[in-house]
């Protein structure tokens, strides 16, 4: 079911409509960072650590 300018603006007006700003632009980042596939094994132990403290 569509819905006019009109319905959108009142749905907004009234909160039972958000607008996320940058919602799937974050979700795509999100999905790329899951599957990133790069190779890590030239990294020091150190550097290992590091990666892995920043991924938590």
């Amino acid at each position: 079911m569509s819905k006019t300018d009109k319905d959108i603006n009142a749905l907004l007006r009234s909160k039972r409509l958000r607008i996320d700003e940058g919602r799937y632009s974050k979700t795509l980042w999100i999905l790329r960072v899951r599957h990133d596939s790069s190779d890590l094994s030239d990294l020091s132990e150190e550097e290992l650590r590091t990666v892995a403290w920043k991924k938590e």
